[in-house]
């Protein structure tokens, strides 16, 4: 088999913040923030199994990616600034 002859899936994410501030009164402000993480939620696969070079081309799981990385994350802070 040549070097490269197969590759990963792509990797896609998208993230995002948003925040939003308000004043209580003069010098004390309240801050919000909701953090996202793979907003769209895309599955993003591990790199396919080389197990060729180990066990030989009858393994079970030559070819196939085996795992994924982490779904959507949230994340949620309050922050009270004076």
């Amino acid at each position: 088999m040549q070097r490269n002859s197969f590759y990963g899936d792509g990797y896609t994410n998208t993230d995002i913040s948003v925040i939003k501030r308000f004043t209580l009164r003069e010098g004390v402000r309240f801050r919000v923030q909701a953090d996202l993480f793979n907003l769209f939620n895309n599955v993003n696969l591990f790199n396919p199994s080389n197990a060729l070079a180990q066990n030989g081309i009858g393994s079970t799981t030559f070819g196939q990616s085996t795992a994924a990385f982490p779904a959507r994350r949230m994340q949620f802070a309050a922050r009270l600034e004076f």
